[in-house]
């Protein structure tokens, strides 16, 4: 009975995912995408041409309209896919898919075999099928997510659109030869150069979007024009076309400072943020361009040169003169932004040098941490970036940050032997700056190699700050430079008890089991009798561990030093 009720659960049960799974389908194949909320990697493989680039990163349902920024292109694909399914339901456009080629769309005379470009097989590119999906992908780049669903929502029969401009979307598809042809022997491709089409833009843009510099400047001969020219040229910027930039700056009426959008960045501005070098360089050779041109925040091209990271194109805006990152009084500049910090950090040298010949600007300026060219170059141990920085006068090698202190502090601290070698041939560097901490941050990290350097610059008689400090000998680790330090300032006191516990150097090297360091501190004076807090001395330490040899050596020099002080 059980089993049967079992066996009955499980036949509702796949009914209702079947019946569930049948609307899911409908929805996917006829509702708008802003309805849709999951596609599963079946469907997916169904919508997308790259489908099996995504397996490994894609959930098994995903919701299209909330990825990451790196599988956008996924919403992409999906709404150019909605709209090639809505198009192709229509009745007209299903008698053109089963066609071969696109020659309904052309006038008879046409000779597509001819005009149009081959594949390797030898046979025409320009498909019914590749019409479609290059004339949906137009779409998109025209009117983005919103204008394809407005399309789907409100347009009347879209076929029409799609088969009315079919000179629009040759061009955009790159078949030059036949729209020679048209505008050669058709009157009305030549009348229809200029038409607008709601979905598609003009021939002219589809050209430009395309990268057809060639078709571009055909079409701009026989008389094209577009109300905005200078949406084209910002399209041309972001598709880093140099030739098609260089056709459309050789037409005068063209205002090339012209913000590319309602209230989008200026096209050189565009460049310099995506390190376009060669467009840049393109951009500024035109008289016309305003390099100081800022957006409506006030960043100017120089700082999205800086945030890119290029360092040819920064330099390429440094030649120009542009040394201002901010042109809006009221906005407030962020320190991090200067030009010199970020390279100083990313290890232009070139850039450095180039920043350090302009009078007007600071080298010592500290960023939101605190920290100026030279401490972020040690940080990354750029040494060229360091080399120029230390050669110029302007910039200060002993300026404090609040957290990290001094540059030197810093590299004795990490250990940075070569370029604390390079601070120190400064003239003015100051190695007893802040209490002597350079030397202790060296001592206590056991950087044998900075503390060798520095040991020499501090005068013995000058003891003064961390080398004081109660206890400060009992976290030097390195037993090589606790002697050194021993034998370069005598005024250290061998026998001085710790802060916490009264621990004298000698017990603790008792309590680490340091026979070396025990016999060279005996050597040096240090007292066995002295005792810490607790009353005990290395003696009694020594002996509770069961350390024969420690009690042995310990008990001789207690005995002469008994004896001495009788």
């Amino acid at each position: 009975m059980a089993t049967s009720q079992q066996q009955f659960s499980d036949t509702i049960k796949q009914l209702l995912q079947g019946i569930f799974q049948a609307l899911f389908d409908y929805r996917l194949r006829d509702l708008p995408p802003r309805k849709i909320i999951t596609i599963s990697l079946q469907d997916w493989s169904q919508v997308s041409r790259r489908a099996p680039d995504t397996q490994d990163v894609l959930p098994n349902k995903l919701n299209y309209e909330r990825l990451p920024g790196n599988l956008r292109w996924v919403q992409d694909e999906v709404e150019i896919w909605f709209l090639e399914r809505k198009v192709r339901q229509e009745t007209a456009c299903l008698y053109f898919v089963m066609q071969e080629g696109v020659s309904s769309l052309f006038p008879t005379n046409c000779n597509l075999e001819q005009l149009c470009n081959k594949d390797e097989r030898g046979e025409t590119i320009i498909k019914p099928l590749y019409y479609l999906e290059k004339a949906c992908y137009l779409a998109f780049l025209c009117g983005g997510r919103e204008g394809i669903k407005n399309a789907l929502d409100h347009a009347g029969p879209l076929w029409p659109e799609f088969a009315q401009n079919s000179l629009i979307v040759a061009a955009f598809i790159g078949e030059e030869g036949l729209i020679r042809w048209l505008l050669e022997k058709n009157v009305n491709a030549r009348e229809d150069i200029n038409t607008r089409s709601k979905l598609f833009g003009t021939a002219l843009l589809a050209a430009v979007l395309n990268c057809s510099s060639r078709i571009a400047s055909l079409l701009l001969n026989c008389g094209a024009r577009q109300h905005g020219m200078d949406d084209l040229f910002g399209w041309a910027v972001m598709k880093n076309d140099v030739e098609m930039v260089q056709l459309l700056l050789s037409y005068k009426h063209l205002d090339p400072n012209k913000h590319f959008g309602p209230g989008v960045d200026p096209v050189l501005f565009i460049a310099c943020k995506h390190g376009f070098s060669d467009m840049v360089q393109v951009l500024l050779n035109d008289p016309r361009i305003d390099p100081y041109q800022p957006t409506h925040f006030g960043m100017t091209p120089l700082l999205a040169a800086r945030r890119s990271g290029n360092e040819q194109t920064m330099m390429i805006i440094h030649g120009r003169g542009v040394t201002d990152l901010y042109s809006v009084p009221i906005y407030q500049p962020n320190p991090d932004d200067c030009p010199l910090l970020r390279a100083a950090a990313m290890g232009q040298d070139d850039t450095v040098k180039l920043l350090l010949q302009r009078p007007d600007l600071d080298p010592n300026l500290e960023s939101r941490g605190g920290l100026t060219p030279l401490m972020v170059a040690a940080r990354n141990n750029h040494e060229d970036v360091i080399d120029s920085l230390l050669k110029s006068d302007r910039v200060d090698p002993n300026m404090r940050c609040w957290k990290h202190g001094t540059v030197l502090i810093s590299a004795a601290e990490r250990g940075q032997t070569r370029i604390v070698e390079m601070l120190l041939q400064r003239k003015d560097i100051d190695v007893n700056i802040d209490n002597q901490k350079v030397i202790a941050h060296a001592a206590i990290n056991g950087h044998e190699g900075c503390f060798d350097l520095l040991v020499e610059r501090i005068d013995p008689k000058i003891m003064k700050g961390e080398l004081g400090k109660r206890g400060f000998l009992l976290n030097v680790v390195n037993r090589r430079i606790m002697l050194k330090l021993l034998d370069r300032f005598p005024q250290l006191k061998i026998n001085k008890r710790g802060a916490q516990d009264g621990r004298t150097l000698l017990i603790h090297a008792c309590v680490h089991r340091n026979i070396g360091l025990v016999e060279q501190l005996l050597e040096r004076g240090a007292d066995p009798e002295m005792r810490n807090y607790s009353g005990r001395n290395a003696l009694d330490y020594a002996r509770k561990e069961n350390l024969g040899e420690y009690v042995e050596l310990l008990q001789r020099y207690q005995s002469g030093h008994s004896s001495a002080g009788a």
